[in-house]
């Protein structure tokens, strides 16, 4: 799978990573090609040849589902490394969707785990002394939690919180957190 991006190529990937970032949802081919000032069927072509080199997935035959999918072109990301999404709203369930609510990416190590990211905020603050509000966590879904693990887990009334795993019979675990990321010169985390 060829990694280099075109110009033209580039500046789609953007265009879809606003919209997700800023709207919570995929732009329309017509989007595109207004934003990048081309026609319908060449942003189309430009969609199609970043799904095959794996910036962007789609189903097709479904409107509006070019979602990007982490990975960075070559020259950006160097080897071993992919973009994660930072979403709003945590997920309330273990296998809700990520690509609603994207606030912006995070770069990490690259590997099999199925990852996002939040930001802390009050209503999520961990139970751990360890994680402060403005801090950026790094949550794998799908891996093995041992009690005393930070996870992300679902909380009453509709909300996730930042706990610390105590074992069977607790909360449904939407994931467990690998990494914490800290701005130290005092401005929340980005």
């Amino acid at each position: 799978m060829a990694r280099g991006l075109t110009d033209k190529q580039r500046a789609v990937l953007e265009v879809v990573e606003r919209f997700w970032r800023e709207r919570g949802m995929a732009p329309s081919v017509a989007d595109v090609a207004e934003a990048i000032e081309v026609g319908r069927s060449t942003a189309y072509q430009h969609l199609v040849a970043l799904k095959k080199k794996g910036f962007v997935d789609h189903e097709e035959g479904t409107g509006r589902s070019w979602k990007p999918t982490g990975n960075l072109p070559d020259e950006e990301a160097g080897p071993g490394v992919r973009k994660v999404p930072i979403v709003s709203n945590p997920p309330l369930r273990k296998r809700a969707t990520l690509t609603k609510n994207v606030d912006g990416w995070v770069t990490v190590d690259d590997g099999d785990e199925e990852l996002f990211a939040l930001r802390v905020s009050e209503k999520l603050k961990a139970a751990s002394p360890n994680i402060a509000v403005g801090d950026i966590v790094i949550i794998a879904r799908g891996v093995p939690v041992v009690a005393g693990d930070v996870v992300l887990a679902a909380a009453a009334k509709r909300t996730a919180s930042l706990v610390r795993a105590a074992g069977p019979g607790g909360p449904e675990v939407i994931g467990k957190v690998i990494e914490v990321r800290r701005n130290l010169r005092g401005k929340e985390a980005r």
